[in-house]
């Protein structure tokens, strides 16, 4: 056996010796050809980019208001634990919706952007005071429902245009992307909460709102 190493070994040594380094030859290897980004992707419009932008920063914004409004329901002078569940699930909701597209937008090879948070716009619907202002639960209810109503029609809207920028580059990932995933979402939602909001003036024109508005909150708990 190790009369056999030796002679492998002496072999290997005499090859060398044959080739010499003016003989020797340096083989590169090179890797195969991969597309360029915008090829692999076919995402380098500007355009639809800075759209889905957006609607990250609107669905991050939306988050936001609609966590902090749900807990002003849990406050000791509200406890309006149904509309607090509410407006939890639609918190959540914007979150998942702003998680879908940056993953939409890490799965296209593209980055997206974080942007600060305005606690202080006139968008943004204050805390229910009622020892502050004599604001009644009823009317803080009401308010925050045509806020919420506004601000899912605007989401909509924005979809809308990130919609028609993917139709108008031809991009029809994107575009069937935003039909699946939130276009069909912002209608059942503005659906939702108009008939709530018809439901709650129906109760205040039968004068029974404090009751009335006590047992549609224990409904919203089922």
């Amino acid at each position: 056996m190790r009369m056999w190493v030796l002679g492998v070994f002496v072999a290997s040594l005499a090859w060398l010796a044959y080739v010499g380094p003016g003989n020797s030859q340096i083989v590169e290897v090179s890797p195969p050809d991969e597309p360029a980004p915008e090829l692999l992707y076919g995402f380098d419009e500007v355009q639809p980019r800075s759209h889905v932008n957006r609607n990250i920063r609107q669905s991050f914004l939306s988050y936001y208001q609609y966590l902090a409004i749900s807990y002003c329901f849990a406050r000791h002078n509200v406890t309006l634990p149904g509309f607090e569940g509410l407006f939890r699930s639609y918190s959540e909701m914007e979150l998942q919706n702003a998680e879908k597209l940056m993953g939409y937008m890490v799965k296209r090879g593209m980055t997206f952007d974080f942007h600060s948070i305005n606690v202080h716009s006139d968008r943004f619907i204050q805390c229910y005071e009622r020892d502050d202002t004599g604001e009644t639960a009823w009317s803080y209810v009401t308010k925050v429902t045509a806020h919420v109503l506004k601000n899912q029609k605007d989401l909509l809207n924005k979809y809308k245009k990130t919609h028609f920028s993917a139709t108008s580059h031809n991009f029809p990932h994107l575009k069937a992307f935003i039909e699946d995933e939130f276009m069909e979402q912002k209608y059942q939602k503005i659906k939702e909460i108009a008939d709530t909001q018809t439901r709650l003036e129906r109760i205040r024109t039968n004068n029974h709102s404090e009751l009335g508005l006590y047992l549609f909150d224990r409904s919203l708990l089922s």
